[in-house]
């Protein structure tokens, strides 16, 4: 078992920003979403070079968070503050205790660390004003961690209107079963993901698996049970992690397959990004 995990730290005081690792979105924070999270993210770390960003103002939605709406970015800064860090805790550890070791970070507004960030905006290269949402990313080498993953060598995804099509296919597929109160399709197309996140974690495979079983099985049998029909106005589809895979999300930046509201108000999401791993979709993350 291995003695240490990884946790990215994501922190956005008056301002909204979103976290990614290797170029898969971990987290927003600002606003409703909340100040602060902390995100184990043993399975998005990759063997040697990794990547850590973050993007200020976020555009209005996911689809847009880098680019700025219909691809226009303002100069007009938020008044906050960010801070993303990533940390390696020894194995039963508080996150955000005094056993953690920092690996890297980023702070925005900068804070002269010594350290360069490798991405630079090229406005701020010429002396220009920042534009926003803007991008920061701070490279860092990791040695070997849990050897290569499925989507790494996965085929580069053009999200076209076909493309959006077949995965709407797929989500209904998976929500239609789940309706019924059938988690198989679900867990037959996560296999990727559950044995990996055993890998990242040293667990069993069967282990999530289960807790999926035993959560469908449950709340299938309550009153308030279903599943949202996907509606194609809300949808908000978009490629990451180097255009290998798709973040299956809405314009609310919450997953698209989701379901009803529980008695308190409370409502269950199926978080995942799926990647075309021998010639189908399968959930990698």
């Amino acid at each position: 078992m291995t003695n240490n995990f990884y946790v990215l730290q994501c922190t956005a005081n008056n301002c909204r920003v979103e976290f990614y690792l290797n170029g898969i979105p971990v987290a927003i924070r600002g606003g409703e979403k909340g100040h602060y999270v902390g995100v184990p993210v043993n399975q998005y770390l990759v063997d040697r070079e990794n990547a850590l960003s973050i993007v200020v103002s976020p555009g209005p939605k996911p689809s847009e968070a880098i680019s700025g709406p219909n691809g226009v970015k303002s100069p007009n800064a938020p008044a906050g503050n960010a801070l993303a860090i990533l940390a390696k805790y020894p194995r039963g550890s508080v996150v955000g205790g005094p056993d953690g070791e920092e690996i890297t970070s980023i702070e925005w507004p900068p804070h002269d660390d010594g350290e360069q960030d490798d991405e630079k905006p090229e406005q701020e290269e010429q002396g220009q004003p920042d534009m926003f949402p803007l991008e920061i990313v701070r490279k860092f080498d990791m040695g070997r961690l849990f050897g290569p993953w499925e989507w790494q060598r996965a085929p580069v995804i053009d999200l076209n209107d076909e493309t959006r099509d077949d995965i709407v296919d797929f989500l209904k597929m998976i929500g239609g079963a789940l309706r019924q109160g059938d988690p198989e399709p679900f867990i037959q197309n996560s296999a990727v993901r559950l044995t990996e996140i055993a890998r990242a974690y040293e667990k069993g495979p069967g282990e999530t698996a289960s807790i999926v079983r035993l959560g469908v099985r449950n709340d299938s049998a309550q009153p308030w049970w279903g599943i949202e029909e996907i509606d194609l106005r809300k949808i908000d589809f978009r490629v990451c992690a180097n255009r290998r895979m798709v973040d299956c999300v809405n314009k609310d930046w919450e997953p698209t397959l989701r379901e009803f509201e529980d008695g308190e108000g409370g409502r269950g999401y199926y978080n995942m990004m799926i990647s075309r791993i021998a010639e189908k979709w399968q959930i990698v993350r």
